[in-house]
């Protein structure tokens, strides 16, 4: 199932710039954390593939407008795409998905509670990045000052992940 949703994810590049960006009355992806950016993004991973599975059953202009919704709503929300011309960003953000959750297919599981954020270490402060054990893979706070924290995969990994 898993390659199946992979193999959809590069089907939807070619499909996704002709449909509007609202991703509804959902609430923001949580991203105050590396640990929280990591959860969002595995519930993430989840969601759009019940949704492909879905449109896979049931082919429809209806369950393939929530599928590209679903993609874009993660990429625009857990990927830094502050260094990607606004023309590609749908499509390099939809690849960028595509590429990290085959990555993380590949990597051992990361203990949640080594993660930075993560309830267990509640008392020790969130670093402003953090690489995941055993890659380049790195999430970075793109939010400055007094704003709230908004922790997302940094550029760098988003420009390396091809």
């Amino acid at each position: 199932m898993t390659q199946r949703v992979i193999t959809g994810f590069f089907l939807l590049i070619f499909v996704l710039l002709p449909f509007g960006t609202s991703a509804g009355l959902l609430p923001a992806l949580d991203t105050s954390s590396p640990y929280a950016t990591m959860r969002s993004f595995h519930q993430e991973k989840q969601r759009i593939a019940t949704l492909y599975e879905a449109y896979r059953s049931n082919p429809s202009d209806r369950t393939q407008r929530a599928l590209i919704i679903a993609v874009r709503r993660a990429a625009d929300q857990l990927l830094d795409m502050s260094n990607v011309p606004p023309a590609t960003q749908t499509k390099v953000g939809a690849r960028s998905l595509i590429e990290l959750a085959d990555i993380f297919l590949r990597l051992p599981d990361i203990a949640a509670e080594t993660t930075p954020g993560a309830p267990e270490q509640a008392s020790t402060p969130i670093p402003s990045r953090w690489t995941i054990p055993g890659t380049e893979l790195r999430i970075k706070r793109v939010s400055q000052g007094d704003a709230p924290p908004d922790f997302r995969f940094s550029a760098a990994t988003v420009a390396r992940l091809s």
